[in-house]
């Protein structure tokens, strides 16, 4: 929405920064030629470094949070919607001037730096550059395993599991793109009825969840740390597998030792890497599904 908005009323895009950054190249170059001014120059500069500074605001809100654990149940994420609120309203209150477009930058800024810190850069809200190479890989290894596996008829342990990692990630990454293209169907109608001021909606719907997030925050919390014990493993299970693991381990170094003329020996060193494998990649499956 904020995007579309800005994009009709402010001059330019103010969520990601890619082309922005471009447009800084371009005109340093036009610059020193003389086909571009100083001020053409300095306007996307000044967008890019307005989104890193929003960044900025929520690295200072957050810091010593660790990027790789979700926090809920911490002031930052109420505080930082807030602010962004905050931004976008006084965004419409510049409309017209040129200080605008840069409250908004620095307003995606701190958005997209709240996602970051909660997610620990698992996924972006205000751009789509990497889900797209994201969704793009994931089809790959999607088209690759069913290849393999002859469109699932030959499927084994280790392929039935990244058959699940991937379609649980495409699912997902299908949903952020949906919110993020129909947030820009419906900030192009807001546009069209409310002009500048429709940016006045997404101000609303931050500050509501800001609010709602500090009222409820301890109960939040509490449901988080529920859903991590029901996700927590068996402490005899993990043993289990560490040991096997151990095994698996002292089974293959003493396999590397052993006459090279034992025919068995490169069919139990396939099992064995298999199953090491296997294990390896369905906690990490685990792990990249939980986040």
């Amino acid at each position: 929405m904020v995007n579309v908005i800005a994009s009709k009323h402010l001059g330019g895009f103010v969520s990601h920064v890619s082309g922005t950054v471009s447009k800084v190249g371009m005109h340093g170059q036009g610059l020193a030629v003389g086909s571009s001014t100083l001020e053409q120059f300095g306007e996307p500069l000044a967008v890019v470094g307005s989104f890193i500074f929003g960044a900025m605001l929520c690295g200072l809100l957050a810091g010593r949070d660790n990027l790789h654990e979700v926090h809920i149940g911490r002031t930052l994420y109420g505080i930082a919607l807030l602010g962004n609120a905050a931004l976008l309203v006084a965004t419409v209150s510049l409309a017209g001037q040129e200080q605008a477009i840069y409250v908004a930058a620095t307003a995606c800024g701190l958005q997209n730096g709240m996602c970051t810190m909660h997610l620990g850069a698992i996924c972006r809200t205000t751009h789509v550059t990497g889900f797209s190479t994201d969704i793009g890989t994931h089809y790959g290894r999607l088209l690759s395993s069913m290849i393999r596996s002859r469109c699932r008829r030959t499927l084994d342990p280790h392929d039935r599991l990244d058959l699940f990692v991937i379609t649980a990630k495409l699912r997902i990454y299908h949903s952020l793109g949906f919110g993020f293209l129909f947030g820009s169907y419906a900030g192009a109608w807001l546009s069209f009825w409310m002009n500048v001021a429709g940016l006045y909606v997404p101000a609303g719907i931050t500050f509501f969840l800001g609010v709602l997030y500090l009222w409820d925050r301890k109960a939040l919390q509490m449901r988080q740390h529920e859903v991590e014990g029901k996700r927590s493993l068996n402490p005899k299970q993990a043993d289990e597998v560490c040991a096997l693991l151990d095994r698996t381990a002292l089974l293959l170094g003493e396999l590397g030792h052993q006459p090279a003329d034992g025919a068995e020996l490169p069919y139990i060193r396939d099992v064995l890497q298999s199953l090491q494998t296997s294990l390896a990649e369905r906690y990490r499956a685990d792990a990249d599904v939980n986040l």
